[in-house]
């Protein structure tokens, strides 16, 4: 007797195949879209970081006080967290620049951000070449490391910005945010 194969199915080598195939292509597409993740979750970490440090900058200009950018550390010599606060008692005219404003710890500093202070997602590692604490914004724009009109700019900083193969950096000098770069491993 014959026996009718369009009947019959789908033999169990055909079934296998079909799998692993399948298999094969979830694997990439769950690296793809892992990797694609990554790369957005540091480019956005990366972009709120310039635009709080650009903020803070026209801040102490159009308010004419002083602003900080004020840095934690954690064990590891990352950045774990970051504000940025203002001086409201510090106008160019009165150069009246007590010695709270030199505490970074002064409860005279207020908070302008939306958040007490900005953290980074634990998986991310943000670093700075020399590790600068405190970056102070002067009324004029100018980036400094001191809070006094004498005061000499910051110098260039480096902040990387990583997540696995993903790695985006931030250059910062007495001007501001100047460049950003992406990059990604293949």
């Amino acid at each position: 007797m014959l026996v009718n194969r369009r009947n019959s199915g789908f033999t169990l080598m055909e079934i296998l195949a079909v799998i692993s195939i399948a298999a094969v292509f979830a694997n990439l597409s769950d690296q793809t879209a892992g990797s694609f993740y990554s790369s957005q979750n540091v480019a956005a970490n990366a972009q709120i970081f310039i635009q709080d440090v650009r903020y803070g900058r026209s801040g102490a200009i159009n308010d004419q006080v002083y602003y900080r950018l004020f840095i934690t550390y954690d064990a590891t010599g990352c950045i774990a967290s970051y504000t940025v606060q203002s001086y409201p008692n510090s106008t160019v005219s009165s150069g009246d620049l007590s010695d709270s404003i030199n505490n970074v710890y002064s409860a005279s500093w207020t908070n302008t951000l939306d958040f007490p202070y900005r953290e980074f997602p634990s998986a991310m590692s943000v670093t700075v070449g020399t590790s600068p604490s405190v970056i102070f914004f002067r009324p004029d724009g100018l980036l400094v490391s001191t809070p006094s009109q004498d005061s000499l700019p910051i110098p260039e900083y480096t902040a990387n910005f990583t997540d696995g193969v993903t790695s985006f950096t931030v250059m910062i000098n007495a001007a501001g945010v100047i460049e950003s770069d992406e990059w990604y491993e293949d």
